[in-house]
């Protein structure tokens, strides 16, 4: 199994990251907007406006930087958590004692393609996503 690959095309793990740029989209705006402003205020040569702009908008950034890291932990997290029981309940139900996987770091050295489940275990977990 590639672990990456199924990570990437669950579907919930998509829709997450949705929901991630939705939560994040009017910080984003903001700062910029914030740019903008900066920039006019950089062209006026009123330095004192400019360092004073920069300065809310590197606290600005700072927030946001810590908000999206908060919020991708979690869903990643949540993503994970999902996937993990996906799987289990995919080995269970297909007899499989264990699945093997593979992050491209010498987890698996070698594996015969016609073993790699990934393309139907990608199709299971994202019909039970969608279950839910």
């Amino acid at each position: 199994m590639e672990n990456a690959r199924v990570f990437e095309e669950f579907e919930m793990k998509k829709d997450y990251d949705n929901r991630i740029e939705e939560d994040m989209s009017l910080e984003v705006k903001f700062m910029d907007s914030l740019e903008l402003v900066i920039d006019q205020v950089i062209e006026s040569g009123d330095s004192l406006k400019v360092l004073r702009l920069k300065k809310q908008y590197f606290a600005v950034e700072q927030k946001y930087r810590q908000k999206f890291d908060e919020n991708s932990s979690r869903y990643t997290q949540e993503v994970n958590d999902r996937l993990n029981e996906y799987v289990e309940k995919y080995a269970e139900q297909e007899g499989l004692d264990f699945i093997l996987g593979s992050y491209g770091q010498g987890n698996l050295m070698y594996a015969n393609d016609s073993k790699n489940i990934s393309d139907d275990l990608i199709k299971y977990i994202n019909s039970m996503y969608h279950k839910k």
